[in-house]
């Protein structure tokens, strides 16, 4: 029978397909309460998507299957990656799937992974992916959906996923990401007319209207009732007319159900018993199976099975129901004692034949607990799996099932440990609990030290730094200090005691741990030490040691490459670059720490880099690029669950938007940010909060920006982090005070900075704070203090800084009444606050000019300088030689966001090719 009333719902799927066939991708989610036709509408969709030239890859979730991590991915992609296209397709960022797909093992995120692997698949021809069912799909498939489903516009890929509304079936998280990235479409029940045409499919002749009416109030236009009510109107031989409307008037959805569970009675007692045991194992499942379960012999339960066919209760193909509305009304005639018997001699007739440990495991979830060792060895075996494939959520469900059983008292450690590691990945913190009894129920030391450590890695991660360091203490009680884990474990004690002023006092007289290390025989533990001396040595201006530390931590094969790409040791580096204004440094570490993220789709890492590349931005003065990247990795961030990244880049959108003139933004920014700015124990609240004094004093607020300077001071000297590369909270606090009309209380705040900068802080640094102190001493004081910042920053990168400098010299110049030689430094001031885009600096620089009696002109940007920070970065990696797949996987980017940056990058640099940009010195931008 054709479709009925979904004509409008097709050819917008179609125009969609379409869409994705010209290269501009897009997510449909095809919204239906159960019995509406949402199966038969996908394959007339999937038919029309074919005919339109798009290769159709399908898949429907199971009920059953929802603890099977990545069930659904696999059985959409196997189809298309047999033979030589698997080695054609899984290559660069997407090789981590072949751990999912049966390759090698990996420890890369296989939502990245996977969406390069369809973007490979895309490039070689317009691809659809259709998923059915998509309520009862299992964690890591809806993820790396969610994750696919935000990144298609580039692509030409069209992803449709059917589902039942949320108040049928409740929706996933990750489900409700998708369906906020996709167009909704709901396809509702029939019309009246509607209505009135299907039953005159359905019974071979045109109801009259009586009948037609009684039919669509008793069904409420839902076809899998209707289609029920036609089959009994059929069978008990009724004509439908004006007289027997009366017989459906009053039937309810509930009562069509009945009607199915008596006719199915009436089979005899063989079908009802296959039934069950169908509706258990689910469809798909083998009839030897089925007629195990249901204690049949084979003879039997095949002539059963096709008195079900001959019923309309299973379909023709497979042991499977013809409704999933079926299954379930079967399933619900199933007592819940019953059912939990059916699902635990499922999960062990399955595993007698050497089934898969996940489906096994998922009729094991829906079984009674008995306190039997094999159900648990099973459900650990199958979170194992889960954790690997990268759905914690499941191995969580798995482990927690495992825990009701529960596990025998010699494996209940390894149990919790696993379930701790599930939760922790989830960001669950019950995990530090069950960690810390994974290591109570463990008496041998190596294992206990183990898992110490582990704890306090996620303690450091979490912010816990009090669970962390007691873990570690736990660790250190077993450990050999001088053995590699032992180094490891009190190199971490120090970090993470380091990281938060509660905890500080704990640690600090362990800073010796430090030199310790550096000097132990291990290349491993050596360089993690030398990171975080670095860090130290730049904090606390110990200029010659800082020098030997960074050496040892950058040198061959680099940080990156010896060191997790998200660990602690590598963020400690690039504070201590940033600080120290080692941009070249920096970048360097930033490019292997993109290029490794790109990799393995280490989401944390690539935060981690675009966090420091962007307060680099800041620093040198690109506002609108920091701020662009500031953004960029929020969002990215965010749709990672990390809500509002960190308030370091948080600190960055404020601050570049206060550069450009734009306070409101960034007024609006601080009022909306989830951080709380009101307890300072950690450095980057401290961070944030000088940033909203920046912005209390751009507002006409002085006595809040001292005030916020001041708090943000406090906790950053009580913590060590004095450097004022890092914060320059005494510059706030000097122009606060300055403008509260307390000069001297400015003269000595900015005074204090100039000493503190000139012991630790590179150039830029130096030079701020001399302006600062220039504003509050006599004219020829100050000229000397702005020339001597302006000769510290003129041939550093620092352009912001330089054009504050040369402003604030040209405007004292003129003031002093040497106004020609205030013109030479203003011109240079509107240079580059024109570059920054620092728009209310050029203004009062336009200003000073013309009282100077200059003539403003225009600044036009051209060459590398015209570029943005993401254009002058893919065509540096262009022009090293990079494809454009590889740089849009480093950069987690799509192909066609790379070729519009090159393209933009060669029209403003005159040139057609890659080959043209060897010969442009990108690197003077």
């Amino acid at each position: 029978m054709d479709l009925l009333e979904r004509g409008a719902a097709l050819d917008a799927v179609v125009a969609h397909g379409a869409a994705a066939y010209a290269g501009r991708g897009g997510a449909i989610c095809v919204v239906a309460p159960a019995g509406v036709g949402k199966t038969s509408f996908l394959l007339a969709a999937r038919e029309r998507l074919a005919g339109a030239g798009l290769r159709v890859l399908a898949a429907t979730a199971g009920e059953h299957e929802r603890s099977l991590p990545h069930c659904v991915t696999r059985v959409l992609l196997e189809p298309a990656l047999t033979g030589d296209a698997r080695d054609g397709v899984l290559v660069d960022a997407a090789a981590p799937a072949r751990a999912l797909l049966g390759g090698a093992a990996t420890t890369g995120s296989l939502s990245h992974a996977l969406y390069w692997t369809l973007a490979n698949l895309a490039q070689a021809g317009p691809l659809a992916l259709v998923v059915d069912d998509a309520h009862w799909a299992d964690e890591a498939s809806l993820e790396t959906l969610a994750y696919v489903a935000r990144r298609l516009a580039d692509l030409s890929l069209l992803l449709v996923v059917a589902t039942r509304p949320d108040a049928q079936a409740a929706w996933p998280a990750p489900l409700v990401g998708l369906h906020r990235s996709a167009t909704e479409l709901t396809l509702a029940p029939l019309s009246a007319d509607g209505t009135a045409t299907f039953l005159a499919g359905a019974v071979g002749e045109n109801p009259s209207p009586a009948f037609a009416t009684a039919c669509h109030e008793a069904t409420g236009g839902v076809p899998f009732y209707l289609d029920e009510l036609a089959r009994d109107v059929v069978r008990r031989g009724l004509e439908p007319v004006d007289a027997q409307a009366d017989v459906v008037a009053g039937i309810a959805p509930t009562a069509i159900v009945r009607s199915v569970l008596l006719r199915l009675a009436a089979l005899g007692p063989a079908a009802p018993q296959l039934a069950r045991a169908a509706a258990v194992l689910g469809d798909g499942a083998r009839l030897a199976d089925v007629a195990e379960l249901a204690a049949l012999d084979p003879d039997e339960a095949a002539v059963a099975a096709d008195a079900l066919v001959a019923g309309g209760i299973l379909a023709r193909a497979g042991v499977g129901f013809a409704h999933p509305i079926l299954r379930a009304a079967v399933l619900d005639d199933i007592g819940p004692h019953a059912r939990s018997r059916l699902h635990a001699r499922a999960a062990r007739i399955l595993h007698r034949r050497r089934a898969a440990v996940g489906p096994v495991a998922a009729h094991l979830l829906e079984a009674e607990p008995e306190a039997d060792p094999w159900v648990c060895a099973t459900l650990l075996a199958a979170a194992l799996e889960a954790m690997a494939a990268g759905s914690p959520g499941t191995a969580a469900q798995l482990l927690q099932r495992a825990q009701q059983e529960p596990p025998p008292a010699e494996v209940q450690a390894e149990h919790l440990f696993a379930l701790g590691l599930a939760e922790a990945a989830l960001g669950d913190l019950a995990a530090l609990g069950h960690l810390e009894a994974s290591i109570a129920g463990t008496s041998e030391a190596g294992v206990r030290a183990e898992r110490a450590l582990v704890i306090g890695e996620l303690a450091r991660k979490a912010g816990l730094a009090p669970v962390g360091i007691a873990a570690l203490d736990t660790a250190l009680a077993v450990l050999d200090p001088d053995s590699v884990p032992g180094a490891l474990a009190a190199i971490d004690r120090f970090w993470i005691g380091r990281t938060t002023l509660p905890t500080l006092d704990i640690v600090r007289a362990d800073r010796p741990t430090l030199d310790r290390a550096f000097a132990h025989p291990d290349p491993v533990v050596r360089r993690r030490a030398a990171a975080y001396l670095a860090m130290e040595a730049a904090l606390d201006g110990t200029r010659d040691d800082v020098e030997r530390y960074l050496g040892a931590a950058l040198g061959p094969p680099g940080l990156v490459a010896s060191m997790d790409a998200d660990s602690g040791s590598v963020a400690a580096a690039l504070i201590a670059l940033t600080v120290l204004e080692r941009h070249d440094d920096l970048g360097r570490v930033v490019d292997d720490l993109v290029a490794d993220s790109g990799r393995s789709g280490n989401g944390v890492a690539y935060a981690l880099a675009s966090l420091w590349r962007a307060v680099d931005l800041l620093r040198t003065g690109r506002l609108a690029d920091a701020d662009s990247e500031a953004l960029a990795v929020i969002r990215f961030a965010t749709e990672a669950g990390w809500v509002g990244g960190t308030p370091e880049l948080a600190a960055v959108h404020v601050l570049a938007c206060l550069g450009q003139g734009r306070t409101d933004v960034a007024a609006a920014a601080l009022a909306s940010s989830p951080f709380g700015l009101d307890v300072v124990e950690v450095a980057p609240i401290a961070f944030l909060l000088e940033a909203r004094g920046q912005v209390a004093l751009a507002q006409g607020r002085p006595a809040d920006a001292l005030a916020d300077a001041r708090r943000a001071g406090d906790a950053l000297e009580a913590m060590g982090l004095s450097n004022p590369g890092y914060v320059a909270w005494r510059s706030t606090a000097a122009e606060a005070t300055r403008l509260l009309g307390d000069l001297a209380g400015a003269r000595d705040l900015a005074e204090e900075q100039v000493a503190v900068a000139d012991a630790l802080s590179g150039p830029a640094a130096r030079a701020a704070a001399r302006r600062v102190l220039a504003t509050t001493v006599d004219r020829e004081a100050g000229l000397r203090l702005l020339e001597d910042a302006r000769a510290l920053v003129d041939a550093g990168p620092a352009r912001g800084e330089q054009a504050l400098v040369a402003a604030d010299l040209g405007a004292l110049l003129r003031r002093s009444g040497r106004t020609a030689e205030a013109r030479e430094p203003l011109r240079i001031a509107l240079l580059h606050a024109t570059t920054c885009g620092m728009e209310p600096l050029v203004r009062r620089v336009r200003e000073e000019l013309l009282a100077a009696g200059g003539r403003p002109r225009r600044v036009e940007l051209t060459g590398p300088a015209s570029l943005t920070a993401s254009e002058l970065r893919v065509a540096r990696m262009a022009a090293s030689g990079l494809t454009n797949t590889l740089i849009a996987q480093t950069l987690f980017v799509s192909r066609k966001t790379v070729e519009a940056h090159l393209a933009r990058a060669y029209a403003k640099l005159g040139v057609a090719s890659r080959a043209d940009l060897v010969s442009i010195d990108l690197d003077s931008a």
